[in-house]
């Protein structure tokens, strides 16, 4: 009988055909949450230049919107090892957040020609509004807390981790 190994290609790397295990990934994948964990929070925002041969622009990466995405594709991977007491922590951190965008929902702001509206009424909330850095912030902050689960998670089933990586 022959066991099929499972092979993750690594894309992002640059070298096309070279396999992964699915554990090099999962560690890949927390590396990535580290270094972006690891940078200062700040919102996106354009750069202009104006210079010599005109202006330039460059868009720099919203750290807050790169914390949310790292965490939750490391939660994701991992997701089958989440136990039932892990998975409850999670789910309190976002019934915590969902909190949080309830009660900013209610705020109401000052819109010309319609009135105060309550935010969650509003059509859409422009990236640079206070409400959205408010809410952009508290919940990667808070992600931090779901990323020390996931360590967690995966610290206890790293053996189980691996072994997955030969099935």
């Amino acid at each position: 009988m022959q066991v099929n190994k499972t092979q993750f290609i690594d894309s992002e790397s640059g070298h096309y055909g070279k396999e992964s295990s699915f554990e090099q990934v999962v560690l890949k994948q927390m590396q990535r949450c580290v270094d972006v964990l690891s940078e200062d929070v700040y919102g996106g925002t354009l750069k202009v230049r104006t210079g010599k041969q005109g202006k330039s622009e460059t868009y720099i990466e919203d750290v807050r919107e790169k914390i949310i995405n790292s965490v939750d594709t490391f939660r994701i991977l991992i997701l089958r090892f989440i136990k039932k007491e892990q998975q409850e922590g999670i789910d309190k951190v976002y019934k915590k957040i969902k909190k949080f965008k309830d009660e900013l929902g209610e705020k109401k702001l000052l819109i010309r020609g319609r009135g105060r509206i309550a935010v969650k009424d509003m059509d859409t909330i422009q990236q640079d509004s206070p409400i959205w850095k408010a809410f952009s912030t508290f919940k990667a902050e808070n992600f931090r807390t779901i990323f020390e689960i996931l360590i967690t998670v995966y610290t206890k089933n790293k053996q189980e981790i691996s072994s997955f990586s030969e099935e």
